[in-house]
């Protein structure tokens, strides 16, 4: 393919190939854990929010709620989180265990540790990518 063309070029070809790999730079560091990104994700929503609804998890890191329930489904499988009866009678809420707790602070800070060294192979260059990340995910 020639390196002129549209596609190559394209913001959004270059964008998904680049997180694709940066998916796969995050989920080597969290490996040893046994924990994927989704899982940090959601654990750091329930972290902030307390309790949190299967929508509130949705909203929080942009995902379909059908996508959110069987990712919660294989959390509380590997004892992650637990799910309870919410204040309504058809909803529930999220909780995270003891195990989940203490496996989130060790995620943090592997990916703290990840975003060090990216940091590095991007010669300081971390934080001018992420704003400007941050500003297409503003405005579009």
């Amino acid at each position: 393919m020639n390196k002129n063309t549209i596609t190559i070029n394209c913001l959004a070809f270059q964008l998904s190939n680049a997180r694709k790999k940066v998916q796969k730079w995050y989920e080597k560091k969290l490996e040893r854990l046994g924990l994927n990104t989704s899982y940090v994700y959601v654990m750091e929503v329930i972290k902030e929010f307390g309790p949190s609804s299967l929508s509130l998890i949705a909203e929080k890191i942009e995902l379909e709620r059908a996508t959110v329930s069987n990712l919660l489904g294989r959390m509380e499988r590997d004892g992650f989180i637990k799910r309870l009866p919410g204040k309504e009678r058809r909803s529930m809420e999220v909780i995270l265990t003891q195990k989940g707790n203490d496996i989130l602070d060790e995620a943090l800070f592997s990916l703290q540790q990840a975003d060090i060294e990216l940091d590095e192979l991007l010669v300081g260059n971390l934080d001018g990518i992420k704003d400007s990340i941050k500003v297409i995910n503003a405005k579009l």
